[in-house]
């Protein structure tokens, strides 16, 4: 199945889904330990954490595209800095050959925003 598969808009006879795509929105977890009344994820209380293939399929899907356009790679979430370091570092590293090419762009130095998060919560302890 393709992207194509999906099915047509009626009322403009495009596709559903585009074929390309220019922002890719991920989330490592849903976990948000904020709590904020606005918050539309239903599960901010799951730990559960983005597999590296889930990842690794991402990169797949920007690799076939094959858009002269760079994809934006922005972690979202729940609260991207909660999960753990070394699996965020894991989850980055598919992406890696891509951001070197210049096919992707990644959140400013995700790794050391990260990094900063984590140092400024174990001070507060």
């Amino acid at each position: 199945m393709t992207v194509r598969d999906i099915g047509i808009v009626a009322t403009t006879g495009r596709p559903a889904i585009a074929g390309t795509f220019h922002p890719l929105v991920l989330q490592p977890t849903s976990f948000c330990n904020l709590d904020c009344s606005y918050c539309y994820l239903p599960d901010r209380r799951s730990r559960q954490l983005m597999s590296v293939s889930v990842a690794t399929a991402c990169v797949r899907s920007i690799e076939q595209q094959g858009s002269v356009h760079p994809v934006s790679v922005v972690w979202h979430g729940g609260e991207p800095t909660a999960t753990p370091i070394d699996i965020f570092r894991e989850l980055l590293a598919p992406f890696e050959e891509l951001q070197r090419a210049g096919r992707v762009r990644q959140d400013p130095d995700q790794r050391d925003a990260h990094q900063r998060a984590v140092v400024r919560s174990v001070r507060r302890l």
